[in-house]
């Protein structure tokens, strides 16, 4: 054969094998990407993509702050017990505005309320940076969005998440882990920056602590008027008259009838669930939803018994969990952290963004457990352990065994939330979904501020471990608390779904 002839064969080989190969590596990487709701995020409206690029800028400017809330109120001559009782404060008016904003949401507007929620982080960023008064502080943090905590503060996220029910029609939880994907991210990007920038400011520049701070709090402003022109820039479609589903499925009324009855062996042989759902009947102009959500005045006092019933269980363990949160919180575990093992700023902002960044990744694989698992099993397989590793930060004696524990309960630990929200959105009554989900955070906001106080109590007493022991111990209970009262829920549910898939895909192939 000659070597013409040899090089068109290897060509043709060439050839032959790309066409082979090619296709199976992009069905693989399509596979991958749609596995983990890449996929779903890319094909989603732009409203979808607006409100993940603000939760990400948004949740940047919180991991700004972390780093260094606590040290710079100790900077200004504040003791720990004050410093709690500031964070507690905080929380009390997140509460406040969170009451207020979230039930005229739906009447007033959502996006009308994102704006008006922007302007009050651009102000209490200017404040921040231009005054050192602890009253004008507290002022400044009660009225307006400071996050103590790396968390989220004030209506945003229960307005979000609302906005995010109405407008994803299909595969909600993908959306909603990379909405978690978003927070942990770009908290790690923040608490990263912070540290470069705290460090540059007081080694290169020779700048004092408390001044290189007040450069943080400027960006943190500038962030908030980012998310001014972001929020401004939504459809209308995100407000609660362009859901297109009513409340009147089956499923959602076998879901309020069995958490009032209790009768779980009911929900799992009720013949029902296997039913296709009544269809949805085609909903009434947006000017006609407007008006009936301004006559029906703030919506949630028309919950009926059993929505109340509902609401209660769901604000007894989300407070579980969230007075957890507070003992735990980011700018306690940085504060720690900084006092114990006399690290750096810019060490500092390198472990927590390693941390935030392995929270990124958990967040990630939570679409493809809940699928393989459900919901609430997914909650508790990830939640339990991170609960018992938080249980041991306080007995850490060296950094390296410190930053494992934090690495490690930060991978765990936010992979339940996306599930966890799915499984809410599907069994709170839609047209008051937002004035639900503002009552939960309330609740949430509540037992934070006083998880926050209660550490600092301790840690001003010598007993900064006893705040994660018990928030451990907290979690593990939440995670019972849900087990018991929704599994059953959940697996129905899944069970309904599953049906109607099949349904559809049986009418798919008839046609």
């Amino acid at each position: 054969m000659s070597s013409r002839q040899q090089h068109r064969r290897t060509a043709q080989d060439a050839a032959l094998c790309s066409q082979t190969i090619l296709p199976r590596l992009a069905h693989r990487t399509f596979g991958f990407l749609d596995s983990i709701g890449l996929v779903t995020v890319y094909t989603s409206t732009p409203d979808v993509k607006l409100i993940l690029a603000q939760r990400f800028i948004r949740t940047f400017a919180y991991g700004l702050v972390a780093l260094l809330l606590a040290a710079y109120l100790d900077a200004l001559g504040i003791s720990e017990t004050h410093i709690g009782v500031f964070f507690g404060l905080t929380l009390v008016g997140d509460l406040f505005m969170v009451m207020a904003l979230t039930q005229v949401a739906d009447v007033v507007g959502r996006r009308a309320i994102l704006v008006l929620g922007a302007v009050l982080m651009t102000m209490s960023g200017l404040v921040f940076a231009f005054s050192g008064n602890y009253w004008v502080l507290l002022t400044a943090a009660v009225l307006g969005v400071i996050s103590p905590s790396a968390t989220e503060v004030g209506p945003f996220k229960s307005i979000e998440e609302s906005a995010l029910f109405t407008t994803v029609k299909t595969n909600l939880v993908d959306v909603l882990s990379w909405y978690s994907t978003a927070e942990f991210a770009s908290v790690a990007a923040g608490l990263a920056v912070s540290g470069a920038i705290m460090e540059f400011l007081q080694d290169r520049l020779d700048w004092n602590f408390v001044q290189a701070c007040r450069v943080i709090f400027l960006v943190y402003a500038g962030v908030g008027l980012m998310k001014v022109i972001l929020s401004s820039n939504m459809s209308s479609r995100i407000e609660s008259w362009y859901d297109q589903d009513v409340d009147v499925s089956q499923e959602q009324q076998l879901t309020q009838t069995s958490l009032c009855q209790g009768d779980v062996e009911a929900e799992e042989h009720d013949a029902s669930e296997h039913e296709p759902f009544i269809p949805s009947p085609s909903p009434p102009a947006a000017s006609n939803n407007v008006n009936s959500l301004e006559s029906a005045g703030v919506s949630i006092f028309s919950l009926d018994r059993h929505e109340r019933l509902l609401l209660m269980k769901l604000c007894g363990l989300f407070a579980i969990d969230s007075c957890a949160v507070g003992l735990s919180s980011v700018p306690w575990q940085t504060y720690m952290v900084r006092t114990r093992f006399k690290v750096t700023d810019a060490q500092l902002g390198l472990i927590f963004m390693m941390a935030n960044g392995f929270g990124a990744l958990g967040t990630i694989s939570s679409s493809l457990l809940a699928r393989s698992y459900g919901n609430l099993i997914t909650l508790a397989i990830t939640l339990t352990p991170s609960a018992v590793f938080l249980c041991f930060f306080g007995f850490a004696n060296t950094i390296q065994l410190m930053l494992l524990l934090i690495v490690t309960e930060s991978f765990l630990s936010p992979i339940y939330l996306a599930p966890r929200n799915a499984f809410i959105s599907q069994i709170l009554t839609k047209s008051k979904r937002t004035a639900s989900l503002g009552i939960i955070t309330i609740c949430k906001l509540a037992t934070n501020a006083t998880g926050s106080f209660l550490t600092g109590f301790w840690a001003d007493r010598d007993m900064f471990w006893l705040a994660f022991l018990v928030a451990g111990s907290l979690k593990m209970i939440y995670v019972g608390g849900m087990l018991y009262t929704f599994l059953a829920v959940d697996r129905r549910i899944a069970r309904v779904e599953k049906q109607r898939e099949v349904e559809q895909h049986g009418v798919q192939m008839a046609g």
